[in-house]
């Protein structure tokens, strides 16, 4: 037979405080902190050319 530990969901206030000290960037999602990926110097390129096609279109 198992035992589950139960894991107490963490507040955002917590959250938050743990993340300004943390060297990496998490997101908070319903209590959980789950690690963020890294993007990728084409990633960075891709986003930034979708925002500025965005942003021209919704000027027109």
């Amino acid at each position: 037979m198992t035992t589950q530990t139960l894991v107490k969901p963490l507040t955002p206030a917590a959250y938050l405080e743990q993340e300004v000290a943390s060297e990496t960037r998490n997101e908070y999602r319903n209590g959980e902190i789950i690690p963020m990926a890294r993007g990728t110097p084409k990633h960075n390129q891709i986003s930034g050319n979708s925002y500025i096609a965005l942003k021209l279109a919704l000027k027109k």
